[in-house]
């Protein structure tokens, strides 16, 4: 009777085992990988410091010669030539990665901006992130300039709103893409301001 009782239990065991398993093949094929927004963080320059003043214009003068900095207007004709009206937005995503395979080469793209919108100047180039992304997921930042000039906190956030960005990644060493969720349905408080000038 026993041995008939503790057969019956590792016979369901093994049936839960066998289901788990089955569970989470069929959801990494399904869903391979998310990601999604956490939270936005801006940043201004003031004029008035000289230090700002180089650290942006550095980025715009790099950029002029560096292609993988990703450029959206001419750099020769800014909307502006004062670094107030500039303000650097750092979107922080979450990617997870629900599959099997391998991953590595993490990256966090600008995949657009709205159209004839000279206020978006450019993207920093991004970092590899080389380690695997698993069920926990990874953090990875994407960097954007962006003109405020004349535009109220409102406005701003509009414009954070209107970018695209996508992590792109490798599978097995097969290049792989995926929007990031959640952008255009950012609240006021998951954007953090730094050194707020209005």
């Amino acid at each position: 009777m026993k041995k008939i009782r503790l057969k019956h239990i590792i016979s369901i065991l093994i049936a839960i085992c066998l289901l788990f398993i089955t569970f989470v093949f069929v959801y990494s094929k399904i869903n391979p990988a998310e990601a999604e927004i956490d939270r936005v963080s801006v940043k201004f320059y003031p004029c008035g410091n000289y230090n700002n003043v180089k650290h942006i214009n550095g980025y715009f003068e790099r950029a002029k010669t560096n292609d993988r900095f990703q450029v959206f207007c001419d750099l020769d004709h800014l909307p502006s030539e004062n670094t107030d009206d500039y303000v650097q937005v750092t979107y922080l995503c979450k990617f997870k990665y629900n599959g099997l395979s391998y991953t590595n080469e993490i990256q966090a793209m600008v995949d657009a901006v709205p159209e004839n919108d000279t206020s978006y100047v450019l993207s920093i180039p991004p970092n590899f992130l080389r380690e695997k992304a698993g069920f926990k997921g990874i953090n990875i930042y994407c960097t954007v300039f962006i003109c405020i000039k004349g535009l109220s906190e409102e406005d701003i956030e509009e414009k954070i709103r209107a970018i695209d960005i996508s992590i792109i990644y490798k599978e097995n060493n097969e290049p792989k893409k995926i929007k990031v969720e959640g952008i255009e349905s950012l609240e006021s408080e998951d954007i953090e301001y730094e050194l707020k000038m209005f």
